[in-house]
């Protein structure tokens, strides 16, 4: 992702486009070797069903 990608994403609020972007390039500087993951989260304690996250390791091609 270059800098004027990421400044897009914050200048438009992007705020989960930012998340995606960070956890992509950790994962390209710390495990190049992780292709997929999911962040799991949980809201209100329980109270909710958890949230999946599906993060590829680099964005997905447009569709033709």
């Amino acid at each position: 992702m270059t800098a004027e990608e990421l400044k897009k994403l914050i200048e438009s609020g992007d705020t989960y486009g930012l998340m995606i972007a960070s956890v992509r390039a950790w994962l390209e500087k710390h495990h190049p070797e992780v292709n997929d993951l999911v962040l799991l989260g949980e809201i209100g304690q329980g109270k909710l069903p958890g949230i999946r996250i599906p993060i590829t390791s680099s964005p997905s091609s447009p569709a033709a």
